[in-house]
C-alpha cells in the first residue's frame, strides 16, 4: 500500500498541470480573434447588365419590385430578364 505522503505531493504537481493546460486551452480560444483581419469599409454594390452597362443598387431594387409585382399578376409590373 503506498504511502499517503507521497500521494499528496503528487497531488499539486497534478493540479497544477491541469490549471495550466486550461489556461492554454483559453489562450487558445481567443487567438482567432485577435488574429483576424480588420475589414476595408465596404464598398457601394455596383453590378453590370448583360450588355455591360454598370447597374447600381437602387436600379437593382427596382427591378426586383417590379418583378415581385409582375409575379403577383399586378398589371404595373414587368418580367425581369
Amino acid at each position: 500500500m503506498p504511502s499517503r505522503g507521497r500521494d499528496l505531493r503528487m497531488r499539486p504537481r497534478r493540479v497544477h498541470k491541469v490549471i495550466l493546460g486550461l489556461a492554454v486551452l483559453v489562450g487558445l480560444t481567443f487567438c482567432p480573434a485577435l488574429a483576424q483581419e480588420k475589414k476595408e469599409p465596404e464598398k457601394p454594390w455596383v453590378g453590370k447588365f448583360a450588355d455591360g452597362r454598370p447597374l447600381t443598387r437602387a436600379e437593382l431594387e427596382r427591378i426586383l419590385e417590379k418583378h415581385r409585382l409582375w409575379t403577383e399578376g399586378d398589371k404595373s409590373g414587368e418580367k425581369a430578364t
